[in-house]
């Protein structure tokens, strides 16, 4: 009768075998302590932290390149409306409104002068009288105003003048508004520094944009008034 194999295990080994525990190597440095946390990164080698400079101050590169949106040649802001390729800088300027050549100025704006020739002619007394003079005229245009003023100073040595005119007359539109951009025509009063006042009417008409010309005429049954000159652009 055959015996069965039994195979001998020290009861030490199976013990050994059996134990859960692992096992550990005191005299091993691990690198981290069980305080730090699994996923936090050692600290730079040079001692600094290892974010990365702050170079907020330094100015922003878009990567945008100069626009020239209405193709003209011009790029912005040379060109001052990069949306209307007839404007830019040496472009004609011209009475519509917009500063066509960029220069900063629109429709000639500004100051104007020149002078107008005044013949007046008064009725006193069933007697004429007439005067002619040359007055100085001042303009100051914006756009769509043009605020314009005749001073005439008669020869102080005429009385006649002095009774009929006064010392100083002066001619300034009713409304300077030009509905027209080329042209003003309307109402303008007439005031004698002795106290009366009279209207008549006129236009000043901008033949370019450094010269107009100024017509009017008061038709009263005293006194009639003709003016006509021209202005330049200062």
């Amino acid at each position: 009768m055959t015996r069965p194999f039994v195979l001998a295990v020290p009861l030490a080994a199976l013990i050994f075998a059996c134990d859960p525990s692992p096992s550990k190597d005191s005299g091993a440095d691990s690198g981290w302590s069980e305080s730090d946390p699994p996923d936090s990164e050692p600290p730079d080698e040079t001692g600094e932290d290892s974010k990365p400079p702050d170079d907020s101050s330094a100015p922003d590169d878009t990567g945008d390149d100069p626009q020239d949106k209405d193709g003209d040649g011009v790029f912005a802001p040379e060109d001052c409306d990069d949306g209307d390729p007839a404007v830019l800088p040496g472009a004609e300027e011209a009475f519509n409104g917009i500063d066509d050549d960029c220069d900063g100025q629109t429709d000639a704006n500004g100051a104007w002068s020149g002078a107008v020739d005044l013949d007046a002619t008064a009725t006193y007394e069933g007697r004429q009288y007439t005067f002619a003079l040359s007055c100085p005229v001042t303009m100051d245009r914006d756009t769509l105003y043009a605020e314009w003023e005749v001073v005439c100073s008669p020869d102080p040595d005429d009385s006649w003048a002095m009774l009929l005119l006064g010392e100083t007359v002066t001619i300034t539109p009713l409304d300077a508004y030009c509905w027209d951009l080329a042209l003003w025509e309307g109402d303008f009063v007439v005031r004698s520094s002795n106290g009366w006042d009279s209207e008549g009417e006129g236009e000043l008409r901008f033949t370019s944009l450094s010269r107009a010309k100024l017509r009017g005429e008061l038709r009263s049954v005293f006194l009639n008034i003709d003016i006509e000159g021209a202005l330049n652009h200062d």
